[in-house]
């Protein structure tokens, strides 16, 4: 289970990434989202963002209709583009199906490592993912 390059786990340290932005911007101007939330609260995580860039309340669910399989669809333009980008990257970031299931020791190698600096990241930015659970 120790087939891991550091390059690759080098792109989940958060904290570390988080430092090198706050070197040039202030943490007011920086929003931190969890991928996640795009899947589960995407209507959230959308309103959350434009209440941060101080934009007019949207009325999602006025510009969305729900087809009969009861799957929210953007009604067309700049919409429909960003709902079909938002679904199509949230799909491919959570469709496990095609792996097979992570060995638990290759799980507790990976969550003993990213653990102090899931908790360094969750101390600077104020909020806490459920990323250090035992699964």
């Amino acid at each position: 289970y120790h087939q891991f390059s550091f390059s690759h786990l080098r792109h989940g340290l958060y904290a570390q990434h988080l430092e090198n932005w706050l070197k040039f911007f202030p943490k007011e101007q920086l929003l931190i989202l969890n991928a996640k939330d795009l899947y589960y609260n995407l209507d959230n995580i959308l309103a959350e963002t434009f209440d941060f860039l101080n934009l007019p309340k949207y009325q999602i669910e006025s510009r969305i209709e729900k087809n009969k399989i009861d799957k929210v669809r953007p009604i067309g333009g700049h919409e429909r583009n960003i709902y079909k980008n938002i679904d199509s990257k949230t799909r491919t970031l959570f469709n496990v199906q095609n792996y097979p299931e992570m060995k638990s020791e290759t799980r507790k190698f990976l969550q003993d490592f990213f653990r102090p600096h899931n908790e360094k990241l969750f101390e600077m930015i104020g909020r806490r993912f459920d990323w250090n659970d035992e699964k």
